[in-house]
């Protein structure tokens, strides 16, 4: 990260230093949040992988001979859905909490859109770079990751009823 300076017209060392640790306290949460974001949606997306494949091989094998065998690909894929739930539920709850982290720093640092925080540190994160955050809100392809996942299970869901 670029060096934190100060301005010495601005603010004494002791204000300097205080609102420097709070910054990369808040900077610090940031990151972790998108961590967990990125580790929610790495497994998540691990594990519809192996449900895609158990389920396209349950739809190539003779399965209906087996008790509940022709029931196994839609219960993997309400498995899906589930998974596809969950993991929207943890993401969901990440964004918020850095949604809240965002408006603690803007009220916190008197942040204004162009001119970063007021001791003229870095932006806290990019999340105000692209016009369509602020229309959609940040991370929105994210967030619609597991949306899609689980409109893809719920068809698939449907697909051994209507086979023969």
């Amino acid at each position: 990260m670029k060096e934190l300076l100060k301005d010495p017209l601005e603010v004494d060392d002791v204000e300097f230093d205080r609102q420097k640790s709070l910054y990369l306290m808040i900077r610090e949460q940031i990151t972790h949040e998108d961590e967990l974001i990125n580790e929610r949606i790495g497994w998540s997306l691990t594990s519809q992988g192996f449900l895609f494949i158990a389920y396209t091989g349950l739809l190539n094998l003779d399965i209906k001979s087996v008790v509940f065998g022709a029931f196994l690909p839609s219960i993997i894929a309400f498995l899906g859905i589930i998974l596809c739930l969950t993991a929207y539920s943890g993401v969901a709850s990440a964004i918020a909490s850095l949604e809240r982290i965002h408006k603690y720093a803007r009220e916190r640092f008197n942040m204004d859109v162009d001119g970063g925080i007021n001791m003229k540190f870095p932006y806290i994160s990019g999340a105000d770079a692209l016009s369509w955050n602020k229309i959609f809100g940040a991370n929105v392809a994210i967030r619609s990751i597991p949306i899609l996942f689980s409109a893809a299970w719920l068809l698939l869901f449907c697909v051994p009823f209507f086979i023969k």
